[in-house]
């Protein structure tokens, strides 16, 4: 389990790291943060039950490589941040959070703007 921040901030200087999933709680704060310049090769990052987890900050220039974005069953998980925008995406992937998946309805979600740039948005069915 990581419960802080510098072991995050250990995994985000990782140079040659490309896939990254945190499941089960591997988080004990309500807030993770990830900081301009962190994961630099990183392509697939995987949430998965991070039930403690409430937010997600993500500084601009961070992950610049990113393809593949996968949020599933983080229950407590509200919004999208805004640091969505500048990340390069090909693929987001939403899964079990329908509280997310409502913010995200195109056209009228209040969270669509964050995310019309993805090429490719999963979600599971109502």
């Amino acid at each position: 389990m990581l419960g802080n921040d510098d072991a995050f901030s250990t995994l985000a200087t990782l140079p040659n790291l490309v896939r990254l999933d945190l499941s089960d709680d591997a988080f004990m704060e309500g807030v993770l943060e990830l900081s301009k310049g962190g994961f630099p090769r990183l392509r697939l990052l995987l949430f998965d039950a991070l039930s403690k987890s409430t937010e997600w900050r993500v500084e601009e220039g961070t992950m610049p490589c990113l393809g593949e974005l996968r949020l599933c069953g983080c229950r407590n998980m509200r919004t999208l941040l805004e640091g969505l925008r500048g990340l390069t995406k090909d693929r987001l992937v939403i899964l079990g959070m329908d509280v997310i998946k409502g913010r995200i309805e195109k056209d009228i979600g209040e969270d669509y703007h964050k995310i019309q740039h993805v090429h490719c948005i999963e979600t599971d069915s109502v």
